[in-house]
């Protein structure tokens, strides 16, 4: 099952025996799902894994499904516009990444190899960052390439003096 980020899913189920109600359970997965009645909402990118149930009746015992992979997939592809702050050659510092259709947590490399940066949270338009900046580093503009689960990238240039 796909979706689009930013949307909702209205949920439904055939087949079986018997007169009972469906109902839904999803846990929130990279996509930060949750259900009200049928209705699947997400806030981003990601999967989530969605259960559901046929109540019992006088006749038919209950029947649980096999949990169901909802994948959430860009409208379009992420986009990065810019680090929040300037960086400095030898140190370390979080700042963020802004941009949009960020999902699940990307691998962040910087064009300077030794440069390390870990992603510490995604909100979908924003990432934050810890990065070190390597000592001696000529200054001038570099560039982060993001890589996220599914391949998909996107490059975000960055001034470090």
């Amino acid at each position: 099952m796909n979706g689009i980020d930013h949307k909702t899913l209205t949920l439904t189920s055939g087949g079986g025996s018997g007169t009972g109600p469906v109902t839904y359970v999803t846990t929130p997965g990279s996509a930060n799902c949750s259900i009200v009645g049928d209705v699947l909402s997400y806030s981003r990118v990601g999967v989530c894994v969605v259960t559901a149930t046929k109540a019992g009746d006088p006749t038919y015992n209950l029947m649980r499904a096999l949990p169901a992979h909802v994948v959430i997939n860009v409208a379009g592809s992420p986009r990065a516009s810019h680090v929040g702050t300037a960086v400095w050659s030898g140190r370390s510092l979080s700042t963020t990444i802004v941009g949009t259709g960020f999902y699940g947590i990307p691998k962040v490399a910087s064009s300077v190899r030794s440069t390390k940066v870990v992603v510490t949270h995604d909100s979908g338009n924003v990432l934050a960052i810890h990065a070190s900046f390597v000592k001696n580093t000529q200054s001038g503009v570099h560039t982060l390439t993001i890589t996220f689960a599914h391949g998909q990238r996107t490059l975000v240039l960055y001034k470090q003096s």
